[in-house]
């Protein structure tokens, strides 16, 4: 009773007893107001009381069919209701209730259930889109890696776990210095908060440690994650392990660039570093010195003891040159008893006192068990920039000097002028080259063919510069480039030989001749980092009617290095127009990984030191190998330079190369006799 009464005074009694109540109420109070009347009776109060109980009649009728009516709207509603809470978005309200109040109602619930059903499909395509996500990242060869922006790790993915070793229990929570190998450098932590917290990305390389202890390197890009409103909430890092990447360049690098006996640095390295050397003055208005190191009647020792004792004796002089050497100083080996040494001093009192500390080491000779070997040294020495500006020069005048100090008997020469009477032929060549392209006489193109090595048939072939002049004669191209390159007339020379190799495949295309391939053409970096060198390239093409596909332009690994970025970015030019590209003398430069992956070059030309006698070489088939594996893993063709003899071929393809130049197939020929030898066939 007192429930009922609560329910009742709170207005939480249900419709239909609200209803009868009322009805009976209404009842009541017309019953209490016909007592008197039907105390006093008469035959008119008789009609009044039979009205009375039919109104009462009809007011019962009507109290039972609005409840009757109002349970089944409500009915239909809760019908409506749970199976909106099923997920059933199909269900439809009657549609006859379409006016007053009732039909406001279903129309405003059926507005309801369409909202309600685009909200569940949107809600249920971006949990299947997450769902994708979720499953693509667990599924990535990347680790990949969520943190909130305290540094907390919230989510890593599966490639994550397997690569550190760390299961998600050990991981989710902690910060990322718990895989921290401190061999990182502290500059680049600071970078990376400073580039993440003006809400930018960062992009670099770490050194971390598993959790096993053992160390891995990986590239990580970590990405600023915002919620709705544009605010950073969390931070991303996508990571790839580069460890056995970073392993093999340094093989190779080793391999190629250090010498295998006393493992100083070789011609290549060398070369480099002096380039690089040159450039640094150049910038800084520097100077330097080479020094040319030979060591004298080391032959006899080779003839007399054979080589194994002269390689011990090489070793031993290399290790004393190395002991009297500072860090900042290059010491290499040439090769045979030839040594070169880059000192940033150049003031003549540091060289002869750093020369006589350098041949004071072999005073006493070298003790083998094979008995006491004297040996001495002469030394040539040219000085940056007073006798050269290229690597060229300044290597050829110390060497000149060096055999001055042999024919004089004196420990030291630095070089002078008056040494080398080639200087001479160098300016008359250049003035001959000049009036050469200016006129075309005596250029002429020549032709050697690249060829499938399994088949022997014609792939392509290079274009190389012949020069006969009439007042001087034959002049190799081993002259004449340089002079070209110091001259600065090389980029003009490559614009000939460009536009002459145009102008025979039009010749060749009139003759019905078809070159299977590309027709490559070496271009200089002076060329090639012209601003105007693609546009050019493309109207002279233009200008023939040849197709973009028939021309290959090489550049040489260490052009490619000389300027990485405009290197790159000449070359993304060339391929957005479909021209080719190769990487001329590949491992006789100083080129990363990195960088050649970026290149995106079309293929890769072996240097033929690399190939020579490459059957007895097992330090250049080891080299060949890993640089053809490497190069194919990055998708371009590998070509071997230098092909001489079928046991080289044999073994190249055993390798996985497929196409070679060289002798074996043929020697660079006139442009006629290489149509009729190789397109006429």
């Amino acid at each position: 009773m007192k429930s009922w009464v609560e329910n009742l005074l709170s207005y939480r009694m249900a419709f239909s007893r609200w209803l009868w109540l009322y009805t009976l109420l209404m009842i009541a109070l017309i019953g209490l107001s016909l007592l008197p009347l039907i105390a006093r009776g008469s035959e008119h109060n008789e009609r009044l009381i039979l009205l009375t109980i039919l109104i009462i009649a009809l007011a019962l009728f009507f109290t039972l069919s609005t409840v009757r009516y109002f349970r089944s709207f409500m009915s239909r509603i809760g019908d409506f209701a749970r199976a909106l809470a099923r997920g059933d978005f199909h269900t439809q309200l009657p549609t006859r209730h379409d006016q007053g109040e009732v039909g406001a109602i279903f129309r405003a619930l059926q507005q309801m259930q369409d909202k309600l059903q685009r909200s569940f499909n949107e809600l249920r395509n971006e949990e299947q889109s997450n769902a994708l996500l979720v499953q693509a990242i667990n599924q990535s060869s990347n680790s990949v890696m969520v943190t909130d922006l305290s540094a907390r790790i919230l989510y890593v993915n599966d490639a994550f776990v397997d690569n550190t070793g760390y299961q998600r229990d050990e991981i989710i929570g902690q910060t990322p210095r718990l895989i921290q190998s401190g061999k990182t450098s502290p500059e680049v932590y600071q970078q990376m908060r400073a580039l993440l917290q003006q809400g930018k990305s960062w992009r670099g390389e770490l050194i971390n440690r598993r959790r096993d202890e053992s160390e891995f390197i990986e590239t990580v890009t970590i990405s600023p994650v915002r919620d709705q409103d544009g605010h950073i909430y969390r931070y991303m890092a996508v990571k790839e392990d580069i460890t056995e990447m970073r392993r093999a360049q340094d093989s190779i690098e080793r391999l190629a660039y250090f010498d295998p006996l006393t493992d100083l640095p070789n011609r290549r390295y060398f070369l480099d570093q002096l380039n690089r050397r040159i450039s640094h003055a150049k910038r800084h208005q520097q100077s330097f010195a080479l020094l040319f190191i030979d060591l004298n009647r080391f032959k006899e020792i080779n003839d007399a003891q054979g080589h194994v004792v002269g390689d011990q004796v090489l070793l031993e002089v290399a290790r004393r040159f190395a002991s009297e050497v500072r860090d900042e100083d290059i010491l290499a080996r040439l090769g045979g008893d030839e040594f070169v040494l880059l000192i940033a001093e150049s003031g003549t009192d540091f060289i002869h006192a750093l020369v006589r500390r350098l041949l004071g080491t072999l005073r006493y000779g070298v003790r083998m068990k094979e008995g006491r070997f004297d040996i001495s040294a002469s030394v040539g020495v040219s000085l940056y920039p007073r006798h050269g500006s290229s690597s060229t020069d300044l290597l050829r005048h110390a060497d000149i000097a060096m055999y001055q100090a042999k024919a004089t008997t004196e420990a030291v020469v630095l070089y002078e002028r008056h040494m080398s009477e080639r200087i001479e032929r160098e300016v008359v060549i250049a003035g001959r080259l000049q009036d050469a392209l200016t006129t075309g006489e005596g250029l002429q193109l020549h032709a050697q063919p690249q060829v499938d090595l399994r088949s022997g048939r014609l792939t392509g072939a290079e274009i190389l510069l012949r020069w006969h002049d009439e007042l001087i004669g034959r002049i190799s191209p081993g002259d004449f480039i340089p002079v070209a390159e110091e001259r600065g007339l090389i980029a003009i020379l490559d614009r000939f030989v460009i536009e002459q190799s145009c102008k025979q495949l039009a010749l060749w295309h009139e003759q019905a001749l078809a070159l299977p391939g590309p027709l490559s053409v070496n271009v200089s970096m002076p060329l090639f980092e012209q601003d105007d060198f693609v546009d050019w390239l493309q109207a002279c093409m233009r200008r023939h009617q040849i197709d973009v596909s028939a021309l290959e332009l090489e550049i040489t690994e260490s052009g490619l290095m000389h300027n990485p970025a405009q290197a790159l970015s000449v070359a993304e030019r060339l391929r957005q127009c479909g021209i080719a590209l190769a990487i001329d003398d590949f491992g006789t430069g100083y080129s990363s990984l990195a960088y050649l992956k970026q290149f995106a070059a079309n293929k890769v030309k072996i240097d033929q030191s690399f190939i020579r006698n490459i059957d007895a070489d097992e330090r250049s088939q080891t080299i060949v190998k890993a640089t053809i594996h490497m190069v194919q893993e990055l998708g371009m063709k590998v070509l071997a330079e230098g092909v001489e003899r079928e046991q080289e071929a044999t073994l190249l393809l055993s390798y996985g190369c497929g196409l070679g130049q060289g002798y074996l197939y043929n020697k660079p020929m006139p442009l006629d006799e290489f149509a009729t030898r190789w397109l006429g066939r």
